[in-house]
């Protein structure tokens, strides 16, 4: 999350309000871009210090930034039904295509998509009859806190996924493809290239935080909470899409 963060941000402004927001970062009047992206970097190499047994704040919980990054790390698509309170659903696919920027590089960025809840059920039916196990994952709106429970497969079906996975991606891809979706690299991620290139943003994001405190005039610069409130259609569009809840596993 934290490697492709600068170039995430140009792409995709409001979401990174929305992450400003969930930071409860105490940010100036009218904060740039850079105040903000420093401040989605520094909660997320807090949230990596700490101890697995340690608690989280509501607002570091499950959203729909954190879910993109996974799939981007496990290499799978990942589907999400959002189960409302009166049982109404929504089918949400999450993955990540390659997408240039105007300086003509290309970075990797995770994407999420609604989708009709038919053509969910006969993608996940096509995949599984080709012995391929979507990710899915169940969040059960509720007043008292959202849970996940992830979907599971039995063990000899697990095996057979694992032993043809090489030539299982090609089939998974063309089946995406047929549905409208996007054929997506396999490749695993090389984890300590991502450390290295999260070292460089890091450094790069507060070098230019710095460069544009010297360049502000102070009395310009007043201390307030949070970010720029978003319009109520955006808001509310980004909270039907924001899953919040810890991880339990479930059995189909």
């Amino acid at each position: 999350m934290i490697a492709n963060l600068v170039d995430d941000a140009q792409l995709h402004p409001t979401q990174l309000d929305v992450e400003t927001k969930a930071s409860e970062a105490k940010l100036l009047a009218g904060a740039a871009q850079e105040d903000k992206i420093q401040a989605v970097a520094d909660i997320d190499v807090a949230q990596r210090k700490k101890s697995v047994k340690a608690s989280v704040p509501y607002t570091m919980w499950v959203r729909p930034a954190h879910v993109k990054g996974v799939a981007m790390h496990v290499r799978e698509s990942i589907y999400v039904l959002d189960v409302q309170e009166d049982n109404s659903t929504q089918l949400q696919l999450y993955a990540y295509q390659d997408i240039e920027l105007p300086s003509g590089d290309t970075i990797e960025s995770g994407t999420v998509t609604e989708m009709n809840n038919l053509d969910g059920i006969r993608l996940l039916q096509e995949l599984i009859r080709a012995g391929i196990h979507p990710l899915v994952l169940i969040v059960k709106w509720q007043k008292k806190g959202n849970h996940f429970q992830a979907v599971t497969y039995d063990r000899e079906r697990y095996e057979y996924y694992a032993d043809h996975m090489a030539e299982l991606v090609t089939i998974r891809n063309e089946i995406l493809v047929s549905f409208g979706g996007l054929a997506m690299d396999a490749v695993p991620y090389d984890t300590s290239m991502t450390a290295n290139a999260v070292k460089k943003e890091l450094v790069a994001i507060r070098k230019a935080v710095k460069t544009l405190q010297r360049e502000q005039p102070a009395a310009v610069q007043q201390p307030v909470q949070g970010t720029v409130a978003l319009p109520k259609e955006e808001a509310d569009r980004q909270s039907r899409s924001s899953h919040t809840g810890s991880s339990v596993e479930g059995n189909t």
